[in-house]
Parts: structure tokens; sequence; C-alpha cells
């Protein structure tokens, strides 16, 4: 990683700079792929022509985004801070267009509040699977008051398409906001990460399906943040 600190990017007079749309990802538990979503979506705006800061904020060291991304990260600028007295100024970060913070696996944490009252949109990652639906619709109902929140189905069986669509539709029909875009279970995703490569630097077709994906929710992010007015001044916010 190229920095250390959230607090070396905050700059207390902000007038007229633009505000990053900020994106915490977020799971009730491990092993959903929460990590593999924040690195491949930062990858993906950044290929897209976004400036990205990449917050990581897990304290646990291995199979975090401060792992994955090492010294030698040549995509996004990517810090290291769990300090919620820190993370509760992420609006006052400046020179970035978004600015994506992945949270530790557990939902009464500390962190995890700071930073969904702190963004604009909170990423819930859910294992797409039947048995799992419920934990996304739970994960949402714990989030602090007014947070904007979107299920995100991950680890998904890519030859199952239509029951990933039903699952889909099963989470709108409980009113509960959800991507079109679902993160398949795929290799490239651990061959990128236990190799501390961007996803965009492998290749093969399984590797261009995993880019597909983490492109597909970049796409669907920018759509949001259109809608968002994020190109707004602090000043016009």
């Amino acid at each position: 990683m190229r920095s250390t600190q959230v607090s070396q990017f905050t700059d207390a007079e902000q007038g007229g700079r633009i505000v990053a749309f900020i994106i915490g990802t977020c799971s009730q538990k491990g092993g959903v792929s929460k990590t593999t979503t924040s690195v491949g979506l930062a990858d993906a705006l950044t290929v897209a022509g976004l400036s990205v800061l990449l917050v990581d904020t897990d304290p646990q060291a291995a199979g975090s985004v401060g792992y994955w991304c090492g010294d030698d990260w040549t995509g996004c600028e990517v810090v290291k801070d769990d300090r919620p007295e820190l993370l509760s100024k992420l609006r006052s970060i400046t020179g970035f267009d978004v600015i994506i913070v992945d949270t530790p696996p557990r939902l009464d944490s500390e962190i995890v509040s700071t930073v969904a009252n702190a963004t604009d949109l909170v990423v819930v990652c859910t294992m797409g699977d039947e048995t799992e639906i419920i934990a996304g619709i739970q994960t949402i109902n714990k989030l602090p008051a007014g947070t904007n929140a979107r299920v995100l189905l991950t680890r998904c069986d890519g030859r199952s398409w239509k029951e990933i669509e039903a699952m889909q539709s099963t989470l709108r029909k409980a009113n509960v906001a959800t991507f079109d875009t679902a993160i398949r279970e795929l290799k490239p995703h651990r061959k990128a990460k236990n190799r501390h490569m961007r996803p965009t630097e492998l290749h093969g077709p399984s590797a261009r399906k995993a880019q597909r994906d983490n492109a597909s929710l970049g796409a669907e992010i920018q759509i949001l943040m259109k809608h968002a007015g994020t190109a707004a001044t602090v000043g016009a916010r």
C-alpha cells in the first residue's frame, strides 16, 4: 500500500471542491467475497477513468484489502485505517471521485456504524444461495436508520442464472434494493488476491468473466452516482 492513514487526504477547507461518492461494503459474516467486491469494484472504476481511494478498515491482516494490495499495488490509492474518529471524517477527503471503504465482517462493530453514517451507499454482500437471502435482509435492517443500502449477491454459481435472478426477485419483492449484477464464484478472484494483482491484470476466459462482473457492478454504481448528483460541489450538496 502506498499510504497509511485517512487523515493525510482530509481537507478542512473544502469550499468548491468536488465531493467524492462514498461507498461502504459490509457483510454479516466473513467468507462472502466482501473484500473481493471492494477490490474488484475499485479496479473497475479506476479502469473506467475515475479517481478511487480504497480504505481498508479490517483489523485482521490475512485476506484483507491491505494483504491483497501489498506494497507494489499499481491500481488506485489504498490506505489502512480502522479508527472510527478518523473514518467519521470521510466527507472531508478531497481529490477523489469515489471512496470505497471495506469494513470488518461484523455488524456490531463501531467501524461499520461509523462508515454507514458517512456513506452515500452501502453495498451489502450476501452469498448467492437461497438459504443466505435472509442474511442480506437482516444485514440491511441492522444498519443505522436512513442508510442507503443495496444487496449484492456474491459467490454465485454462474451456471444457474435463473436461480440468481429468482433470488434477486425475492429480495425485491421484500422491498430490498438489489443490484442487477451478481459476482460469480470464479478462480481468478482468488488468484488475483494470492498474487497481489489487480483483477484486470489477469488473462483467460475465467478472468474475463470476473472482469465483466466487476465492470457491470461499476456501471451500476456510476448510474447511482449520476442520480445522486455526485458532480456537485460541497457547497451545493
